[in-house]
């Protein structure tokens, strides 16, 4: 489903953030990818995506060399992918219903199969009641659920979360687990790039481990805790002992900070719009991940 093969990843002056990284992950798999800050999990996820192209080696996704892709075929591939990230991405224009649709219609499908398709993705991330709201309205656990109901709504067969629950509390953290754990179930292949220790003690899943930005250990934990029975408390030392979130507190994500405009949205699955999205569609592209910036920029993180 997913295949590294000797890659590598150096930006101009000589900055390497990947160095021969090498392993396979196969159809219906939930793994985690770990390692510090600066391991280089970014970098390795923004080429899953096509954000960036390997400096050497191959990437596999899905049975397509991504080095050898042709640009007609990336928007069928970044179909099959749905994607979750730490700063929410949502457009703050809209409602929860619109953020949600809005991966659908980018895609050109019909109004009611949009309409239907989107509920559904609501209901199972517990926001149907919330459809009609603006994002800010909503705590950051339940903005997280949004841009997860996002990321499953088009039943992609690959799912990549980029540190998913780096802003959250331990009870929305677990949420949104449950969620990834759900969509595993149902048969999706999930790739979550996180660095949190509480996650990774309690969920009895494999580890890939990056540091420095080389591989350093591919593992199953033999007594990896306890799983999909993980009940909210035992995330609760996560945030704590990252010093990242208070208690009950929610991030403020404002428009243009945290915030992406539909353009960047639409980026994800690189289609030309429906035309009920076309007026949406102004900007051009950003990058997928707020730390792996444009190939070229020599900004990334740093082995």
């Amino acid at each position: 489903m997913i295949e590294l093969d000797a890659v590598g990843k150096c930006w101009p002056g000589d900055i390497w953030a990947l160095r021969d990284v090498s392993f396979k992950v196969d159809r219906g798999e939930f793994v985690f990818l770990t390692g510090p800050s600066g391991a280089g999990k970014s970098t390795l996820l923004s080429m899953l995506t096509l954000q960036s192209r390997p400096s050497c080696g191959r990437v596999v996704v899905d049975g397509v060399d991504l080095g050898r892709i042709s640009s007609a075929r990336v928007p069928e591939l970044r179909r099959r992918v749905g994607v979750v990230f730490q700063g929410f991405r949502l457009l703050y224009d809209r409602t929860v219903f619109e953020n949600v649709a809005f991966a659908l219609r980018v895609m050109g499908l019909p109004e009611r199969e949009i309409r239907t398709e989107t509920l559904a993705a609501l209901e199972r991330c517990d926001l149907k009641e919330k459809a009609g709201l603006n994002p800010r309205k909503l705590s950051g656990g339940e903005q997280q659920r949004v841009a997860v109901a996002r990321a499953i709504v088009h039943d992609p067969g690959i799912i990549l979360a980029d540190e998913p629950t780096g802003n959250l509390d331990a009870d929305s953290a677990w949420s949104v687990f449950r969620l990834l754990l759900d969509a595993h179930e149902r048969g999706a292949t999930v790739l979550v790039a996180t660095h949190n220790q509480g996650v990774l003690g309690a969920l009895a899943k494999r580890r890939i481990v990056l540091r420095g930005g080389r591989l350093e250990s591919d593992s199953v934990p033999e007594d990896g805790g306890l799983d999909e029975e993980l009940p909210p408390p035992a995330v609760a030392g996560v945030a704590a002992r990252g010093g990242r979130v208070e208690s009950g507190s929610a991030p403020t994500v404002e428009a243009g900070s945290g915030g992406i405009i539909a353009s960047d949205l639409a980026s994800i699955f690189d289609e030309a719009p429906a035309p009920q999205a076309e007026a949406a569609l102004q900007d051009g592209l950003a990058a997928l991940f707020e730390d792996a910036p444009p190939a070229g920029s020599g900004a990334e993180e740093q082995p």
